[in-house]
């Protein structure tokens, strides 16, 4: 009976083992396999928000593009009521600048995107007032003949408001852009002090590998 089961154990151990060891090397398997569609999750994850990310930039840089080129279409059309009421002189250097400097938002936006959301609240404020502006202008062209029989002071009174109004708008603007323009150069002071620091901790990092290296004594 003994020499039975020996003789059993030597002829199936051999089959044995390699099951054992098949065995193990499937649950490494597994745990490979799991590890990579973790990483790979992880990365398809990382890219969907990358895209999203972007996805919602180019949307709010449309939408920032889009109201900045209706206020200017609104502010284009006062050029009839400007010569109507014979302001050119003062309003047009302000037109100008309140052009030039929409310009400068945008330019800033499309470098740091970060910056959208900060510029389109503060577009809504603008184009309101640029509507008001637009309407009130309007109002007195098209009473002109009145405009007229008023006294030169009363005129000159109306035009001066006017012109603050739009001297309004030109100021808001020069805010927003030096607004944006801190937002940009503290965001840039962030990104180089990280890379300070980096660079920092690798050189005290190698000051000390190098000093253990020198006291480090030979067998």
């Amino acid at each position: 009976m003994k020499i039975f089961l020996f003789l059993s154990l030597v002829t199936f151990f051999p089959f044995l083992c390699p099951a054992q060891i098949n065995i193990a090397l499937l649950h490494q398997l597994i745990s490979q396999s799991k590890g990579e569609h973790g990483r790979q999750s992880s990365a398809r994850e990382r890219q969907g928000v990358a895209l999203a990310g972007e996805s919602l930039n180019q949307r709010g840089m449309k939408s920032l593009k889009e109201g900045y080129v209706k206020i200017s279409s609104q502010l284009s059309m006062l050029g009839g009521a400007i010569d109507a009421l014979q302001i050119g002189i003062e309003s047009s250097p302000l037109l100008d600048d309140i052009y030039l400097q929409q310009s400068a938002i945008i330019s800033l936006c499309s470098s740091d995107p970060l910056l959208i959301p900060l510029a389109l609240s503060a577009q809504a404020d603008l184009a309101d007032q640029a509507q008001l502006f637009l309407r009130y202008l309007y109002g007195l062209a098209l009473s002109i003949g009145e405009l007229n029989q008023m006294r030169q002071s009363e005129r000159k009174l109306l035009f001066f408001q006017l012109t603050s109004q739009l001297r309004s708008i030109s100021s808001a603007l020069h805010g927003i852009c030096q607004t944006l323009r801190a937002a940009a150069q503290h965001t840039q002071r962030t990104k180089a002090g990280f890379s300070d620091f980096g660079k920092r901790d690798r050189a005290l990092s190698g000051e000390i590998l190098q000093k253990l290296r020198t006291l480090k004594i030979g067998p």
